[in-house]
């Protein structure tokens, strides 16, 4: 499945780059750095829309705010790169704080796809509750990391906690700023 928002029960795609200008992004809509949320500046559309109103208040099937400009929605992060930085992000926009809806322009940051995998949260079927690490059968837990498609097994240890601390501070080593150990 494409990333796309559910309007009616068909699956709209998000555009990731657009033929939109940051100019005319500006004059369209106002956007303000230190909340993250873009303010309708015109009427739009035939039926127009409310002045003033916060516009990305949608979220897409992955968890993004998404705003619906001329008809296509776009991707509200890409949105704020575009109006801070006056160009569309090269790459992909990595949520410093992994947490979606939160598009004020300091907690994006440019990433490569790989940089943005390594700050993922801890998944919701870990069942430890700590990143990289596996139960063993013998009660033991082993600790890994992968770096470039290659896992590398960074020992066995009594706690998870122990396993948790390698994990981390491998974490911190081999990604820098975009380590998320928790």
């Amino acid at each position: 499945m494409g990333i796309g928002i559910r309007t009616k029960g068909l699956l709209m795609p998000i555009r990731m780059k657009s033929d939109i200008s940051a100019e005319f992004l500006r004059s369209f809509m106002s956007y303000d750095p230190e909340t993250g949320l873009f303010i309708r500046m015109v009427r739009a559309g035939p039926r127009g829309g409310d002045l003033g109103s916060v516009v990305a208040s949608q979220r897409d099937n992955c968890g993004y705010l998404v705003i619906k400009i001329l008809g296509r929605y776009y991707a509200a992060h890409r949105l704020a790169w575009l109006s801070v930085f006056g160009e569309w992000p090269k790459e992909e926009i990595d949520h410093v704080n992994g947490d979606r809806a939160d598009n004020r322009i300091a907690n994006l940051r440019g990433a490569t796809r790989s940089q943005n995998n390594r700050n993922t949260r801890l998944r919701k079927d870990n069942k430890i509750g700590l990143k990289g690490m596996s139960a063993r059968p013998n009660g033991r837990y082993q600790a890994r990391i992968r770096i470039d498609k290659k896992t590398i097994w960074l020992g066995t240890f009594d706690t998870p906690e122990e396993a948790n601390a390698v994990y981390a501070s491998a974490a911190i080593h081999y990604f820098g700023e975009f380590a998320r150990v928790a």
